[in-house]
């Protein structure tokens, strides 16, 4: 099973913007698009070998699994 991001931040979103009545609400909704859209293959630290990750399967390791959907 697989989440749309686009559709889950879209009603994020909408339910902060309905809902929350702060004044730090567009940072909490600019913080929940980075957490939301964040790619962990980038800019990331490898310690060790890449070789260790060789018998992961590739439904398991970020960097050989497919996007679900792109940043808007």
């Amino acid at each position: 099973m697989s989440i749309n991001k686009s559709i889950l931040f879209a009603k994020l979103e909408k339910f902060i913007n309905e809902k929350y009545q702060a004044t730090d609400k567009d940072l909490l909704i600019k913080l929940c698009k980075q957490v939301i859209f964040n790619d962990p293959t980038k800019n990331c630290i490898i310690k060790g070998n890449k070789s260790d990750w060789d018998n992961l399967p590739q439904t398991k390791a970020f960097f050989t699994a497919n996007p679900i959907a792109v940043y808007p």
